[in-house]
């Protein structure tokens, strides 16, 4: 009889440690990352409990909803972690290592860099949050990679929080850019055409240019810059640089959604 109570005891524990993480914004709503099979059983659940989901983006995982047992955590902010970087849970106990960044997944680019991360012993669920050894948010596991069964990625917070924002200004999450494309394929990230009547094109940018640097991160290639886009807002100007025929442009550019 005490075996199996200690046995519901234990189960009941993980039960409760288990599941998904919400981080508490100061107006009072909740934010996490889930992946597509995560979220249907979560989705699911804020409704049994009679919450409201005001928003789920099926392409970044990000769930913005009601939740009463959301909790505040010191976030990170907006730097990136480098790799070898240790990740802890909510106790403190060691679980994930940052690999490096991901910037594509099964040959197909992502809307921003993640981490990849390598756990120490079992599997990540979606939805768990990673702190780094100053106890600040870093990271929100999303999904495992397939190939691999001890990695997977995890959403830098800043990109939660980057959606986050986009969403209490204008009530929903939209992409934003400046009206260039860049070279998928060249060694620099050239800009291929610039469209009409957009921030480029008012500012002077040309077909030829060179992107530089968005927001005082340096752009080396095509996913520096789709990378670089995602953090962008509608209405929040940020500063560009650009090289054409040896010399350096600096312009302050407002994004506008796409």
């Amino acid at each position: 009889m005490k075996k199996i109570l200690l046995l519901i005891v234990t189960f009941f524990m993980v039960s409760i440690c288990m599941g998904v993480d919400y981080l508490k914004m100061p107006d009072g709503k909740s934010i996490t990352i889930v992946n597509s099979s995560t979220a249907i059983e979560e989705k699911k659940k804020v409704r049994e409990e009679d919450r409201e989901i005001y928003i789920h983006d099926l392409m970044t995982g990000i769930l913005i909803s009601e939740n009463p047992s959301a909790k505040e955590y010191t976030h990170a902010g907006n730097y990136e972690l480098p790799p070898l970087t240790k990740l802890y849970d909510k106790e403190g106990n060691e679980i994930a290592t940052v690999i490096g960044m991901e910037s594509r997944k099964d040959s197909r680019t992502l809307p921003f860099s993640y981490y990849r991360v390598q756990y120490k012993n079992d599997d990540l669920e979606s939805g768990s949050f990673l702190f780094n050894e100053e106890k600040e948010l870093a990271a929100i596991m999303y999904t495992a990679d397939r190939k691999y069964k001890s990695q997977g990625y995890a959403t830098p917070v800043k990109a939660a929080l980057r959606e986050y924002e986009d969403f209490t200004k204008n009530g929903k999450i939209r992409r934003c850019w400046i009206g260039i494309i860049t070279s998928k394929s060249g060694s620099l990230p050239e800009i291929e055409s610039v469209r009409p009547e957009l921030p480029a094109a008012n500012g002077g940018i040309k077909k030829g240019d060179i992107l530089l640097s968005i927001a005082g991160k340096p752009i080396t290639n095509f996913h520096d810059t789709v990378d670089a886009f995602f953090y962008l807002v509608d209405g929040k100007p940020e500063q560009f640089s650009f090289m054409r025929d040896g010399e350096k442009l600096d312009l302050s550019l407002e994004p506008v959604a796409r």
